[in-house]
């Protein structure tokens, strides 16, 4: 799972279990009929392990290997894809390539990067 779609499980669970919505984001027909109370401690249960998931992404001595797209990448600066594929071509943003030959860089390259070059912190994991 990307890490965008982590975070945004994350911020739908919060609002499932402060009440603001009863649809947990599967579609999927429900094999049986769950009791209000049931499907409350699932919810509560994904959203314990979602928030604890999202303070190791915020956390620097865990988040430095979670592996990111040059598409995340360019969403957390604000900037085109192409620009972050310029940047790793010419060397300045360190990353690799998976077998597939995608593109990837960790969270701890990116905010080397960012110290580098004085760009402003990615702040998308608030």
């Amino acid at each position: 799972m990307s890490l965008a779609n982590r975070i945004r499980n994350i911020r739908r669970l919060r609002l499932v279990r402060d009440g603001f919505s009863c649809h947990a984001g599967n579609d999927d027909p429900p094999t049986h009929v769950k009791t209000f109370e049931e499907k409350l401690e699932e919810i509560a249960t994904a959203a314990l392990a979602l928030e604890t998931e999202l303070h190791e992404l915020k956390n620097p001595e865990t988040s430095h290997d979670i592996s990111m797209t040059t598409h995340e990448v360019a969403k957390a600066l604000s900037v085109s894809a192409s620009a972050v594929l310029t940047w790793m071509d010419d060397g300045k943003l360190k990353g690799h390539r998976t077998p597939g030959g995608h593109r990837r860089t960790t969270w701890g390259q990116l905010l080397q990067f960012c110290e580098k070059f004085s760009l402003p912190t990615p702040t998308f994991l608030r």
